[in-house]
């Protein structure tokens, strides 16, 4: 299939207001140059995770890059990157065939060209210009039927969960490694996220309390989880104890919930750690208590391949990986969606916050 026979080829948005979208015509096809290959995307995951991606377009202080550099769209505009299933339908690379399908880092869009490097098992490594200096870990694809041998509705589940699921699972590493900082009690705001939900069941049994927090009509829903010691509504933030040395995990970067925690807490608060951003990307005001802390989730992933090796490092995160997809998957609705008109609804509810914590959607333009 020839790159650009669709009319809407391109999801994007502006960067300065996520709620303005628009489709972009395809380009036309130039040809592909030696090492190339175009892949048709089939179908990828839209959760809170990717706003948060699209929060952290543009370069902030403490990250280093912006994830509007990894598919560059029209000036203004940018494309939100998602995880998803693609199908190799032209290469001129060696080691790559048509019909391959892979597994990765891809635009809201029907089509990618890729300048592809090494294929090296399921591996295979992305290495467009622009995208070398950006962290390895969104340029490294997996050849599926090698990597991953899912079946559907396991592929469904780990496109969804497994990027949240990263940051579950470095975060609570990194937690443990500094023994805690000192504490027992391990706050985490936007308890329903799929991030949340699995730091606090890697958190499990290591004598913590572990306390959630999520909007009132859902605190029935999270408890209902049993991940958590306790879940409160943000508006019960006093009900804690303010003496207690407390870690606080800001999966929200909401602005209101952030101070609150921080009023409250004061001296308590022992580190503050803004791991995920849906409701913004801001973290330099002032606020009482420690400085907030910047978590990326790539450059641990990184830190901790080098510590454990690559194939350390998955085969950690596959066992962990198993437990939470045992305790996720079965609870949610995958839902798919396909066509313009549905992708940009489904957007739009995921910005807005109005998807159930139960529901995960599968989306295709085509």
């Amino acid at each position: 299939m020839p790159l650009g026979v669709d009319p809407a080829q391109s999801f994007e948005v502006r960067q300065d207001d996520l709620a303005k979208v628009q489709w972009r015509e395809p380009r036309g096809d130039d040809g592909l140059a030696k090492g190339e290959a175009d892949v048709a995307i089939r179908r990828f995951a839209l959760t809170a995770n990717n706003i948060t991606y699209a929060r952290l377009g543009s370069r902030i202080p403490g990250l280093g890059f912006g994830y509007w550099e990894f598919f560059p769209a029209g000036s203004g505009w940018g494309s939100v990157p998602v995880w998803g299933l693609a199908d190799v339908v032209a290469s001129r690379h060696p080691n790559l065939t048509e019909g391959t399908t892979l597994f990765g880092f891809f635009p809201m869009a029907t089509h990618l060209r890729m300048t592809v490097g090494a294929v090296s098992g399921a591996t295979v490594l992305e290495e467009s210009l622009h995208r070398r200096s950006l962290p390895a870990t969104y340029n490294q694809y997996l050849i599926a039927n090698r990597g991953l041998a899912l079946g559907p509705e396991a592929m469904d589940a780990y496109m969804v969960l497994r990027p949240s699921f990263s940051l579950s699972f470095c975060c609570a590493t990194y937690l443990s490694e500094q023994r805690w900082f000192g504490c027992r009690r391990i706050l985490i705001s936007s308890a329903s996220s799929k991030a949340a939900l699995g730091l606090a069941m890697l958190l499990a049994g290591e004598g913590l309390e572990v306390v959630g927090l999520t909007s009132r009509q859902r605190v029935a829903q999270v408890a209902a989880r049993a991940v958590h010691d306790r879940v409160l509504p943000y508006e019960e933030i006093t009900a804690l104890a303010s003496d207690e040395p407390t870690v606080f995990v800001d999966i929200a970067n909401a602005t209101d919930v952030t101070r609150a925690v921080h009023d409250h807490l004061g001296s308590g608060l022992r580190t503050s750690i803004a791991a995920g951003f849906t409701h913004g990307s801001d973290v330099s005001e002032a606020l009482p208590g420690p400085r907030r802390a910047l978590f990326m989730a790539p450059a641990h992933m990184q830190r901790l391949q080098d510590l454990w090796g690559k194939n350390g490092y998955w085969q950690r995160f596959t066992e962990a990986w198993q437990h939470f997809h045992a305790l996720i998957a079965k609870g949610t609705a995958f839902v798919h969606t396909s066509g313009p008109a549905g992708v940009e609804r489904v957007y739009r509810e995921v910005l807005e916050g109005r998807v159930p914590n139960d529901t995960a959607h599968l989306l295709s333009i085509r």
